[in-house]
């Protein structure tokens, strides 16, 4: 599959994605600008996803179960009735 394609893919299942391309370049850095640029932004994938990730937010009945799990955690020391 292309790259084009892929990225395209990705797109339309709403996924977050970024595709890259270098003018004059096929399947690697050819000039030290590219090279430097594909570095700045592999770095700051990883500074974001990687270093300082962002908590996942269950959907659907994963949802429901946290929200439960949270509800009896805090009831916990209340001795509260669930309903």
């Amino acid at each position: 599959i292309s790259s084009r394609r892929m990225f395209l893919a990705l797109q339309g299942l709403g996924k977050q994605a970024a595709l890259y391309m270098y003018p004059y370049e096929d399947h690697s850095v050819a000039t030290y600008a590219s090279d430097l640029d594909l570095w700045a932004r592999w770095v700051a994938w990883m500074d974001t996803y990687v270093k300082n990730p962002k908590p996942v937010q269950p959907k659907g009945q994963a949802a429901t179960r946290a929200r439960r799990l949270a509800k009896l955690i805090a009831c916990s020391g209340n001795r509260e009735r669930l309903p």
